[in-house]
């Protein structure tokens, strides 16, 4: 339990765990199926953050207090992450989920992208000053 796992982290290991069994239940909806209310999927927070190396209360909190309020929109009756919906606990909304997962995963591509960039832009500069520093001394011998 050592880790502090990114909105990425959980949002994706949601996603990997989750997300055939989603697709697998198809519209089958039965007590004894996960997937209940539609969109809505019912998880296992601390198997998550087991998989996180997490503290399961971390996991939970970001869920439900930073993710939810971050993503969640009351006002189009949009919910990411839900206490209870249909007599299940802890469940998460897995069609809205896979929209933000794939945004956090471009977002993530562009960062590392720009910073490749950045990293070759700053060694070319280093390249170029050590190179005219090395004329400007060789000039001067």
């Amino acid at each position: 339990m050592n880790t502090l796992p990114s909105d990425l982290d959980i949002l994706n290991a949601i996603y990997e765990h989750y997300f055939p069994k989603f697709v697998e239940s198809n519209n089958k909806f039965s007590d004894d199926d996960d997937r209940v209310a539609g969109a809505f999927m019912q998880i296992d927070v601390a198997e998550i953050a087991n998989q996180l190396d997490a503290d399961p209360n971390i996991v939970f909190g970001r869920l439900y207090y930073y993710l939810e309020k971050k993503y969640g929109n009351k006002d189009e009756h949009l919910s990411l992450f839900a206490l209870k919906v249909g007599g299940r606990p802890h469940c998460v909304n897995m069609l809205y989920l896979t929209s933000i997962v794939s945004e956090l995963r471009r977002e993530y591509g562009r960062y590392w992208w720009t910073m490749a960039f950045t990293a070759i832009s700053v060694a070319i500069s280093a390249i170029s000053l050590v190179s005219s520093m090395w004329a400007v001394f060789i000039a001067y011998q």
